[in-house]
């Protein structure tokens, strides 16, 4: 199994919509959110209060929508009372199955404890991504188009 990478809980999210929710931390060392990724997006609120109210007392749960449509976008976050019960979840981490699909379950920590900012959003990328290239593009092929980047 891959080891687990904590997961900025705010900001960064592009198109979602805001969601601050309560704090993720008790204190010190203390998560209390986790992320959710790979979602089906059939997946609601209630799933996951039933599913990972298992482990520990629910203080809010959400699943990401798209701030334009409304539709569901893959990922998620529930937020515990007790630290503990994330420790319960992540020593299930591979046995999250809502929707019929195998859920990613991360501790998810504030930005600003992670100590720099968030990838999505347009916030701090220093390049843009594009696609549409050749593989076998050499030298200076797409200067034409991107020289002046």
């Amino acid at each position: 199994t891959r080891a687990s990478a904590p997961v900025a809980a705010f900001g960064g999210f592009g198109g979602a919509q805001a969601y601050g929710g309560p704090p993720s931390r008790n204190g010190p060392g203390q998560v209390t959110k986790i992320f959710l990724g790979g979602l089906s997006l059939e997946t609601t609120e209630d799933e996951l209060i039933a599913h990972f109210g298992n482990y520990g007392t629910i203080n809010d749960a959400v699943v990401m929508k798209d701030k334009m449509t409304g539709k569901p976008r893959g990922f998620g976050f529930v937020n515990f009372d007790d630290p503990t019960s994330v420790q319960r979840v992540m020593v299930d981490k591979d046995a999250h199955v809502l929707g019929g699909k195998l859920t990613e379950v991360k501790p998810a920590v504030p930005e600003e404890q992670l100590g720099g900012k968030g990838k999505g959003g347009g916030k701090g990328m220093g390049m843009v991504p594009f696609g549409g290239l050749m593989m076998g593009m050499k030298g200076g092929k797409g200067k034409g188009r991107f020289g002046p980047y």
